[in-house]
């Protein structure tokens, strides 16, 4: 098993398949010093179940996330595998989206809610059954990362 960080949501972020509160996220696009990251916050925490921390508070003062990561964790309920994207705005994580994406949460296209739980992309016009309980998420269709109206 190698190195991995984990991730700690917030708020705390749903299964998309039954809407059970997900927890345990690791991923291996940070540091991979066995970091505790927070959304919103922006240094990182020693993993509390490392032995022995190996890294000063001036240490990980000098870690940051890229400006996109993957990080993910299986459901406590429904056992479904999810993965999500952290988005960076100047080393802050400041939203997720479900799926892996590769550009950034700025970059977002529109999307409109066109009946409940079913949005459509502005930039190919299709319309997918979506739940609205995530702001942001990929078209199947064009795969342009995009943001439900009316949400930040």
């Amino acid at each position: 098993m190698g190195m991995y960080d984990s991730f700690t949501p917030s708020p705390p972020l749903p299964c998309p398949e039954c809407g059970a509160a997900l927890e345990g996220f690791q991923g291996k696009d940070g540091p991979c010093a066995l970091l505790v990251w927070t959304q919103g916050e922006r240094f990182p925490k020693m993993d509390p179940h490392v032995d022995e921390p190996w890294l000063s508070a001036a240490d990980l003062a000098k870690r940051a996330l890229p400006a996109h990561f993957c990080f993910y964790t299986s459901c406590p309920r429904c056992h479904c595998w999810s993965i999500f994207t952290g988005f960076c705005d100047d080393g802050v994580w400041r939203e997720s989206a479900w799926g892996e994406h590769t550009t950034t949460a700025a970059s977002a296209i529109p999307a409109v809610s066109v009946a409940p739980d079913w949005r459509q992309c502005s930039a190919c016009a299709d319309a997918w059954h979506y739940r609205d309980i995530f702001p942001l998420t990929g078209c199947p269709t064009c795969k342009a990362l995009t943001r439900l109206e009316g949400t930040t």
